[in-house]
């Protein structure tokens, strides 16, 4: 390897190495919505989200067959 690739490889280790030590808390995040985005907003519980799958599925499924 080069000496720049070795010296950026060395510099990963080192912060990996570093960042293992710091111990953080494990959150749950099971019942939190994970994602702000305006689709999640939209599908708001499983019925719609099982529709919104079946039109994706549908879509996939005809771009296929393209």
């Amino acid at each position: 390897m080069t000496k720049n690739i070795q010296q950026k490889t060395d510099k990963i280790i080192q912060l990996a190495a570093t960042s293992t030590k710091v111990n953080k808390p494990v959150e749950d995040t099971s019942a939190q919505r994970l994602s702000n985005d305006s689709l999640s907003m939209s599908i708001r519980n499983k019925k719609e989200a099982d529709l919104f799958l079946a039109a994706l599925n549908a879509v996939i499924k005809i771009a296929r067959h393209k």
